[in-house]
């Protein structure tokens, strides 16, 4: 139902910040000519263990961004044109279909990682899962997308926010 030429794809709990944050983001999105874009990532609040991991994977987005594209739901900027060219999300996949969504349409056209402060994310997963599961689980669909493609099995994840997560970001 969008009717614009740029589609904005973003996680329902994250934050934009500062004020000029997405206009600057997009921006440099028609700057650069891109067909889809993400950005890195910082946690809100969380321990210094969560902003090392943010960290490594800001690293591994950027290193990886040439050859094995990856986009986070999180925030997934991407053109109308390219986004029907790929027919949308494959709704097959389970988990990291956002994944599979910048590497259908970096195939015909231009991803990269957008540049700049990066958009702050909750920690929700690893506090309720564990961080140590949780990176254990996005290393075997890590694995899984390259060895053979998109994860369309059920992995016994579940979806959700814990109790008083809204709370949590009406403050911030």
């Amino acid at each position: 139902m969008a009717k614009g030429d740029i589609y904005l794809f973003l996680d329902a709990d994250v934050i934009l910040e500062p004020e000029a944050w997405l206009a600057e983001k997009l921006a440099e999105f028609e700057r650069r000519q891109l067909d889809v874009a993400s950005c890195t990532i910082k946690p809100l609040g969380g321990s210094a263990l969560d902003k090392f991991s943010h960290d490594v994977y800001n690293v591994y987005l950027r290193a990886t961004q040439f050859i094995m594209e990856h986009g986070g739901g999180f925030c997934l900027f991407a053109r109308k044109a390219a986004h029907d060219r790929v027919h949308g999300f494959d709704e097959t996949i389970t988990i990291a279909e956002d994944h599979d969504y910048v590497r259908r349409i970096a195939k015909t056209g231009k991803f990269r990682v957008l540049s700049g402060p990066g958009i702050a994310v909750s920690v929700r997963r690893f506090e309720r899962d564990g961080r140590f599961n949780v990176f254990m689980k996005y290393l075997k669909v890590e694995a899984h997308n390259i060895v053979k493609g998109g994860v369309k099995t059920d992995l016994n994840y579940t979806w959700g926010h814990p109790k008083g997560l809204e709370k949590g970001l009406e403050k911030r």
